[in-house]
C-alpha cells in the first residue's frame, strides 16, 4: 500500500504528487448519497474485530480504515450536507479502530517485524488524520450552534443555550454537552496513544522516527479542543 503522508491541506490528497509513486492519493471519491450507504458495513467490521482479541494487523480496525479511507474522506468532504447519525458513525467507528489499536501497540510482544506492520501504520496514521479532521468539523459546529441557540434565548427569553436544538442546514448536529464528553473521549486515546512505549516500533520501517506530522496533528487537535473548553 502506498504511503500515507499527511496533508497540508485536504486538496493534497485528491491530487496525486508527481514527487513520488509511492504517496497515497485519493482516486476516487464516494458521492454523499452513497456514504450512509456505504459507512455501516465499514463499521460492523471494525466492530466485529474490536470484539475479537486478534494479533493479526492486517485485520486490525485500522487497517480496515485504511482499506476504506477513500470513503472516510469523502465523508470529511461532506460532513456538513450529511445527517448527524452518519457523522456520528464514523467518529464512533474511528474512535474504537484507534482504541484497538493502543492495545495492539501496547501489547509486550508487539514487533516492528510483524507482518503487515506497513499497513497497520498507514491505518493509524489515517484512522488519527479522519479523528482530528472530525475534530475541527465539531468544533465548527458546536461553536456556531452556541451563537445561534444564544440569538434564539435572548429573543424567546424561554430556554437556555443548551435546550435549543441548533440546526445546520436542516440537519440536527451534536450539541455542546455531547461534545463535551466525545471531547474527554478523544483526549484520553490520544493521550495514551503518544505515551505508549511501543509507538516507535509502528516505524521501524519507515525511519524508524514517530512523524512530526503525527504528532503534532494530534496535538494541535488537543490544544484546540482544551481552549474551546474553557
Amino acid at each position: 500500500m502506498k504511503e500515507f503522508v499527511y496533508p497540508l491541506c485536504r486538496n493534497d490528497l485528491l491530487t496525486q504528487r508527481s514527487r513520488s509513486d509511492n504517496v497515497y492519493f485519493v482516486s476516487k471519491r464516494t458521492p454523499t448519497q452513497q456514504i450512509p450507504q456505504s459507512l455501516p458495513d465499514v463499521a460492523a467490521a471494525i466492530s466485529e474485530i474490536a470484539r475479537k482479541n486478534n494479533e493479526d494487523l492486517k485485520l486490525s480496525g485500522v487497517s480496515v480504515l485504511a482499506e476504506n479511507f477513500d470513503l472516510l474522506f469523502s465523508l470529511i468532504l461532506d460532513a456538513g450536507h450529511l445527517n448527524a447519525a452518519t457523522v456520528k458513525l464514523a467518529w464512533d467507528s474511528s474512535l474504537e479502530a484507534l482504541t484497538k489499536a493502543i492495545t495492539t501497540v501496547s501489547r509486550a510482544g508487539f514487533s516492528e517485524n510483524a507482518p503487515d506492520i506497513d499497513l497497520f501504520r498507514n491505518g493509524l496514521k489515517m484512522t488519527c488524520y479522519i479523528l482530528t479532521e472530525l475534530i475541527d468539523f465539531y468544533e465548527e459546529q458546536t461553536s456556531s450552534n452556541a451563537v445561534i441557540a444564544t440569538s434564539l434565548t435572548t429573543k424567546r427569553k424561554k430556554k437556555k443555550t443548551t435546550d435549543v436544538v441548533a440546526l445546520s442546514n436542516g440537519r440536527n448536529v451534536i450539541d455542546g454537552d455531547a461534545w463535551s464528553t466525545e471531547r474527554g473521549r478523544v483526549l484520553s486515546e490520544f493521550a495514551d496513544l503518544l505515551a505508549c512505549r511501543n509507538l516507535s516500533k509502528v516505524w521501524a520501517n519507515s525511519g524508524g522516527s514517530i512523524e512530526d506530522a503525527f504528532i503534532k496533528s494530534q496535538l494541535n487537535s488537543a490544544s484546540q479542543m482544551l481552549v474551546l473548553d474553557d
